[in-house]
């Protein structure tokens, strides 16, 4: 059984589901995932990988909402 649609397996936080999807979809990148609340629910990712460089704003939002 999974928590959401994107079939994330019970036994991992939110926050290392993610971790591991951006290790995945971006080598080498530089991350942190924060639980801004301490709910686990409400997290912020800051990322910084060479796959943005020359793209827009929205092409990289659009690059980890997909890895996601």
């Amino acid at each position: 059984m999974s928590n959401n649609a994107s079939n994330m397996p019970d036994n991992i936080s939110n926050a290392e589901w993610i971790r591991q999807k951006v290790e995945h979809a971006f080598p080498g990148a530089v991350f942190r995932v924060s639980d801004t609340r301490g709910d686990g629910m409400h997290l912020a990712l800051s990322i910084r990988s060479k796959a943005f460089q020359g793209k827009t704003l929205v092409q990289s939002h659009r690059m980890i909402y997909a890895c996601l």
